[in-house]
Formats: C-alpha cells, structure tokens, sequence
C-alpha cells in the first residue's frame, strides 16, 4: 500500500461492515414484516404491535450477529497487534 492509501484502508473496513449490517437489518426487516398476515382480527391493518415486534426482532438478530463477529475478532487482534521497542505513544495495557 501506498502512504495516501493505508490510512483510508481501516475506514473502507468500517464503511464495509456498516453497509453490509444495514443491508442485513433491512433483509432481516423485511422478512419479518412479509410473515404478518395482511388483515389484522378485524378486518383492518394488522396491529402495529407486531409490526415493532418484527422490527424489534431483527435489531436483536443484528446485534447477536455483531456480539458474535466480535467475540470471535476480538482473539486475532489481540494476537496479531504489531508491538514495538520504542513507541511515539506509549501503550497501556
């Protein structure tokens, strides 16, 4: 990598993930959504209860599925974090 390209490298990851998580929650949205019958006990619209706990039901998916990726990152970075001598910036850990 070139210098005017590696510090975007980190936030073209970041940008990755946010976009394939919303694409995720929308799919996710959108299925739960398609499995409420159209007519609510009445006749009417379905109740607008379901319709939060579909919605309620994929951001919790959502986030289990970031809970998990994160467990299971968390080990690599730790393990493959470049340590030097003398940094410019002392770390704490």
């Amino acid at each position: 990598m070139s210098g005017g390209t590696a510090p975007a490298a980190p936030q073209l990851g970041c940008a990755t993930g946010v976009a394939a998580m919303t694409a995720l929650l929308q799919a996710k949205i959108q299925r739960g959504l398609a499995a409420i019958p159209e007519q609510g006990p009445i006749g009417g619209a379905p109740p607008s209860g379901l319709h939060d706990l579909a919605i309620f039901g994929a951001y919790s998916g959502c986030f289990r599925t970031l809970a998990v990726v994160t467990a299971i990152m968390i080990p690599g970075v730790l393990l493959f974090r470049v340590l030097r001598r003398n940094p410019a910036i002392p770390t704490v850990v």
